[in-house]
């Protein structure tokens, strides 16, 4: 027996090996595993709606092939763009090779690992870039492996220790290690899957890797306690709980590499930040946000394993328009790159069985907390939200603690701008990233609190050392309400200032904010933006209008306060303009130490039947005296 044939038996035979004390599975065995894939396929033949959206996956996968693979281009600092099309490219090729047999996938995603691997670098100046790239070609060249040619192997396999797992070990490019933020999520994700891909030929720096790994990630997972609020908000939830839970999921599905996993107790409740954040009309778009509701595999990863189907409610209109075909997946770009891994999640359980949630109220505390309300789970139900938190302690972070966003009727009445492309920002010669109290970010409109549905006191900047905390929260079924102490953040030029949101009666929102001034006479300006279709219709009274829908804007404290708008328009042309929207509001002069409570309605409808803004009032002052 020659040793060549010698190999190929012991290869043949065993379907791990043993490493450094370590005993590795055989390929696949990162999440995907053959026992995985039995599972779902048993799934497919028993589900119609896992077999539609299988075959959604497969449609758009042909697609793919016969695509070009992109090249290195950098746009900005970024690669990220490319990396996120390559992740989306492999990852819904080899899900579609491993589910069909069919070649014509494996071919294409061979194509596009091949030409990644051959990048000079994968752009290690800006991590994610790294992370996700690697990501990509450790989950192709594991789920392809058996099927993938020696060559092709050999190719990958460098190309992941090169330009993934190796530049991950120097400092100039690892700061993410000890951060907070999604880049820890993320960046030890994509690492994490590398080195699992590659264990058997690297097992000394995939242990280091992923050993690495299981330390660092204990800051980010911290970072969810006590509720499973995310600091960064909705969109970046998304980004970084995804990856935490690849890490888990992958880390899971190999005997022995769970143990000394950090999983919190914070981070198995953020399941219900996500489906709370959402209102009916997008999600509650803090910080540097986008306000669409997209379609996120995480969440079936937490119904799962939590056994609650409700977690997934915010994705039921999402999944309603994947089947209907009115989403657009665009085989060429990025969007929904890790969809196939919702139903790797799922596995063989109907988890698109959509079951409406029972709590219409939700808090979570924290660094930048907030405070998620509703009438009810339907489409037309009244949703807000309030925010507190932290500036310069805080990722992505605007100068909005006390803003709120307010749907009813379909509309999203109080609006919030949301984030601005960082690129458009970057290539003007701008660190949009200090949050320092005169860091260049706060030039920006959009970032401050003039932009935003809270005080401005002076035309000042608010203060980023401060922090707002959530003071009081009910879930009252006729007086839902949060409580935020915006003191700190206005330090200086109010002695107090305490912000309260409340749903009346299922019927109205109600603001209150109590405010005591200095000892130096302010100009004080209450603000909220909306659409520019705005009447005043007399003294405190006003009514915005949109979509065939009406908002009543109604000041009952101060009683002669005149309601004005302001322009949402920024003053530097590279910033991105904000049109057919306006800021509704009022300004009051307070006298030094002179004490003030700002009451503001917004009834949604033409008109409320039996409303009494007497009684309305009495009720706001004793319901508000006691938060």
């Amino acid at each position: 027996m020659n040793m060549k044939f010698y190999k190929i038996l012991i290869t043949a035979l065993f379907v791990s090996v043993q490493i450094s004390g370590q005993t590795i599975p055989d390929h696949p065995r990162v999440i995907f595993t053959v026992d995985s894939e039995t599972e779902l396929k048993e799934g497919l033949s028993e589900n119609e709606t896992l077999n539609q959206l299988n075959a959604i996956i497969l449609a758009n996968a042909d697609d793919m092939t016969g695509l070009q693979p992109l090249e290195r281009k950098v746009t900005g600092r970024r690669l990220l763009g490319v990396s996120r099309i390559y992740l989306k490219r492999i990852l819904w090729l080899s899900y579609s090779y491993r589910m069909s047999g069919d070649k014509k996938y494996l071919m294409q995603a061979e194509k596009e690992m091949l030409s990644a691997a051959s990048f000079s670098d994968w752009n290690p100046s800006h991590f994610l870039d790294v992370a996700e790239m690697t990501a990509a070609l450790g989950i192709g060249y594991d789920w392809l492996y058996k099927d993938l040619s020696g060559e092709s192997r050999q190719i990958i396999s460098d190309a992941i220790v090169r330009h993934g797992l190796n530049p991950s070990t120097h400092k100039k490019y690892n700061g993410w290690l000890d951060g907070v933020s999604n880049w820890n999520q993320v960046c030890n994700g994509g690492m994490v899957l590398g080195a699992l891909a590659v264990y058997e030929d690297h097992p000394e720096l995939a242990r280091k890797i992923i050993d690495r790994a299981k330390k660092s990630i204990k800051l980010p997972q911290e970072a969810y306690e006590p509720d499973g609020a995310y600091r960064e908000g909705a969109g970046y939830w998304i980004y970084g709980t995804t990856y935490n839970i690849l890490l888990i999921s992958a880390l899971q599905g190999v005997p022995g590499m769970e143990e000394d996993l950090y999983i919190g107790e914070g981070f198995m409740k953020t399941a219900g930040y996500h489906l709370h954040v959402a209102g009916t009309e997008g999600y509650f778009n803090y910080s540097d946000n986008g306000r669409g509701v997209v379609f996120s595999s995480a969440e079936f990863w937490f119904a799962k394993v939590l056994e609650d189907n409700s977690l997934v409610w915010n994705q039921k209109s999402r999944f309603e328009d994947l089947l209907e075909g009115k989403l657009s997946f665009n085989a060429g770009g990025a969007s929904n790159r890790l969809l196939p891994m919702a139903l790797i999640w799922a596995g063989s359980e109907d988890l698109f069985d959509f079951t409406i949630p029972e709590e219409t109220s939700w808090l979570g505390e924290g660094l930048n907390p907030v405070g998620l309300h509703r009438s009810s789970w339907n489409e037309n139900s009244i949703f807000f939200g309030i925010k507190g938190g932290s500036v310069a302690r805080v990722g992505h972070s605007h100068m909005d603690m006390g803003t709120f966003v307010m749907d009813a009727e379909g509309v999203r009445w109080a609006l919030d701008l949301g984030g601005h492309p960082y690129h458009a920002l970057e290539s003007q010669g701008m660190n949009i990233w200090g949050r320092q109290q005169d860091s260049q970010r706060w030039t920006i409109f959009r970032y401050t609190n003039r932009a935003h549905n809270t005080l401005t006191v002076d035309n000042k900047l608010i203060k980023v050392d401060g922090f707002a905390p959530v003071t009081n929260h009910s879930g009252d079924e006729d007086f839902k309400y949060t409580v935020v102490d915006l003191s700190e953040v206005y330090k200086d030029q109010l002695s107090k200032a305490v912000r309260g949101m409340a749903l009346v009666d299922k019927s109205y929102v109600l603001l209150r904010d109590e405010i005591t001034n200095t000892a130096h006479a302010s100009n004080v300006r209450w603000a909220m933006v909306s659409y520019d279709n705005i009447e005043i219709t007399g003294p405190g009274t006003a009514i915005i209008r949109k979509d065939g829908q009406e908002l009543q804007f109604k000041v009952l404290s101060p009683p002669d306060a005149a309601i004005k708008t302001y322009t949402t328009d920024p003053k530097n042309d590279y910033e991105n303009k904000n049109p057919g929207t306006r800021m509704i509001g009022l300004e009051t002069d307070l006298a030094a130490n002179e004490t003030l409570d700002i009451v503001i309605l917004l009834i949604p409808g033409k008109e409320l039947p039996g409303l009494d803004m007497k009684k309305a009032m009495k009720k706001a002052r004793k319901n508000l005296m006691e938060w």
